[in-house]
């Protein structure tokens, strides 16, 4: 993993937290996939500011200390200054827009290089390579900026040896956690489009609403709900009647999911939200109330429909789940007529989730509708406030132009028009 910014660092530890938990099954699925044989995480830890990533270095064993990479001061929640100037260097056309930058900004520079030495290391290390994951929130400067560029020169690196790039991005809540927002996310997501496989996309608000407790949700619950999404994906599948467990595919699952160039962004959904209560752990029930918390209908009250989509069916009794069971999650996820393979349904005969306790857990990964609202909201938003040039100096004076601006829309508008075509029924 590639782990940018405060928020990245955040959710990709909870990630690896759960792994270990997880670890408990069999611990030579694991090892290669994501430890290497001493322990240590398969990870680089990148930051414009050295408190998070030197705090979580020094607390938790399994991250190696070189490969923890940070520069002393932050990139304001700009995304153009991250991009710009926490890259690899600056284009001619950044230096003809860019105002003259202090010692400080300049010697930021680097930072997205460090990263890419500590990867490529990290990478010299291993065997093999199936793919890499980057871990980045797309609201604020380091992780929207920094993480666009990283993974844009991953893409330049990489790609002609064919290893995927998949990103776990994570959303800011809706009602706004920085005015600077709806621009980091609007340029972030477009730049991400165009070089990642397959970006894994987490909103606050609709994990927030998964959770569903009566009280206040904290961030540390919203990452620990996060980490449990994406690891009950990745675990390793014990089929029955095979005594060995078959791990984690990257690329099969960038295939399964990511039908065309354009239709990228993947959601994951979980029952593994919680423990259960013991007098109600039939698979009927779980699927029940797995279908309740899953997102069916958008604000104007259209089905969200599904692309293509894997439903993750894990426990000791997973032979016990009928088609009744299987008709109930399909139904719950709306697929598309037009593609008679837009669910897959894999079953794990395994202890469930450790991590949680729970004996049986169901988990969808799936390409669906329900992204075009999260794609339009960012749109309105962002165009409202560049309509006025509200804090356009800001990111014009690092690089982003108005013609970068334009850009990103027509993107995102190609993005949205791409889903809205593929949702048509006959």
């Amino acid at each position: 993993t590639v782990q940018v910014g405060q928020a990245g660092n955040q959710v990709a530890t909870a990630f690896w937290n759960v792994l270990q938990k997880e670890m408990k099954q069999d611990s030579s699925s694991f090892t290669g996939t994501f430890f290497h044989s001493d322990g240590a995480a398969r990870a680089v830890l990148i930051d414009a500011e050295p408190k998070v990533v030197m705090g979580l270095s020094t607390k938790l064993d399994f991250y190696r200390k070189e490969n923890v990479v940070y520069d002393q001061r932050g990139c304001g929640n700009n995304w153009a200054l991250g991009y710009y100037f926490g890259g690899t260097g600056a284009t001619s056309v950044d230096k003809q827009n860019a105002l003259p930058l202090s010692g400080a900004i300049e010697e930021r520079k680097s930072l997205a290089q460090r990263g890419l030495d500590a990867l490529a290391k990290e990478i010299e290390r291993t065997e093999s390579v199936q793919g890499i994951m980057v871990f980045l929130s797309l609201s604020g400067g380091t992780g929207s900026g920094v993480g666009s560029r990283i993974v844009e020169e991953i893409h330049k690196i990489y790609h002609l040896h064919n290893i995927p790039i998949m990103v776990v991005a994570v959303a800011a809540y809706s009602d706004g956690d920085t005015c600077l927002q709806h621009y980091n996310q609007l340029l972030a997501l477009t730049s991400l489009q165009k070089n990642a496989d397959a970006i894994l996309l987490f909103q606050n608000d609709v994990c927030m609403n998964a959770i569903n407790k009566r009280s206040g949700t904290t961030i540390g619950e919203i990452n620990d709900y996060i980490a449990s999404c994406l690891v009950s994906c990745m675990l390793p599948i014990r089929k029955k009647g095979s005594s060995k467990p078959q791990r984690f595919d990257c690329s099969d699952f960038i295939r399964t999911l990511v039908p065309t160039p354009n239709m990228k962004f993947i959601e994951i959904h979980t029952s593994a939200r919680g423990k259960q209560p013991t007098r109600m752990t039939s698979w009927q029930y779980i699927a029940e109330q797995f279908g309740k918390a899953l997102p069916t209908y958008d604000l104007e009250k259209n089905p969200i429909k599904t692309i293509a989509s894997i439903v993750y069916i894990r426990g000791k009794q997973v032979d016990d789940v009928n088609s009744l069971v299987e008709k109930k999650l399909i139904k719950s996820l709306k697929p598309v007529q037009w593609n008679d393979e837009a669910v897959h349904v894999i079953k794990s005969k395994d202890k469930g989730f450790l991590s949680q306790d729970l004996k049986s857990v169901i988990t969808v990964a799936a390409n669906r509708s329900h992204l075009i609202e999260f794609f339009n909201h960012i749109m309105v938003r962002a165009h409202t406030l560049l309509s006025c040039k509200a804090y356009f100096l800001h990111y014009e004076r690092y690089g982003a132009t108005m013609e970068v601006f334009r850009k990103a829309f027509n993107s995102m508008q190609r993005i949205i028009l791409d889903y809205c075509e593929h949702i048509i029924e006959e």
